[in-house]
């Protein structure tokens, strides 16, 4: 995901561009499936594994670089209300704070 997710990663320039107006072929060739996947899914992935969700750890160190960055992501694949719900089921928003 750290290769994927950066500033303007669909190279739209302008911020407020309406995602329906972007194709899914542009979309998939600046998010491709998997990176869909993994930001959808990632927290259930860390939950399963039991990792450690510490403010020392590889998620803050994830969290603190790409934050913004999966949420232009999760808001251009279509999931922006899934962002808050994947934060909350592992009790991440404190780490936010």
């Amino acid at each position: 995901m750290n290769k994927h997710l950066e500033t303007d990663m669909c190279k739209l320039i302008k911020p407020r561009t309406n995602r329906a107006t972007i194709s899914s072929k542009h979309m998939d060739s600046c998010i491709p499936r998997e990176v869909q996947y993994v930001c959808l899914y990632w927290v259930c992935h860390i939950q399963q594994a039991e990792m450690l969700i510490d403010g020392d750890g590889l998620v803050n160190a994830f969290l603190l670089q790409h934050f913004l960055h999966w949420l232009e992501a999760v808001s251009l694949i279509g999931r922006t209300s899934n962002s808050l719900n994947i934060l909350k089921a592992c009790n991440m928003l404190e780490l936010l704070v």
